[in-house]
């Protein structure tokens, strides 16, 4: 589903298809580190989920500043 929403914001030349809702999805995945912390910080072996959680986020982020740049007609 993701993938179909890149697709279709990147085939507008105007970058306005599909950009909320790949916004929205990147903040949630974002965001969704900072509330899953505390829960993975008293499970035991979470250690692969933390991991994953964090390089999930670090991407959301990236993934939001690219919006941004193509939004802005940026490379």
């Amino acid at each position: 589903m993701f993938s179909s929403l890149v697709d279709g914001y990147l085939a507008d030349p105007k970058r306005q298809k599909n950009a909320s809702e790949l916004r929205a999805q990147l903040v949630a995945w974002r965001d969704n580190h900072a509330r899953l912390t505390p829960l993975l910080a008293s499970a035991k072996q979470a250690d692969d989920l933390r991991t994953l959680s964090e390089q999930l986020s670090a991407s959301a982020t990236a993934g939001l500043a690219a919006l941004d740049a193509l939004g802005q007609n940026q490379k």
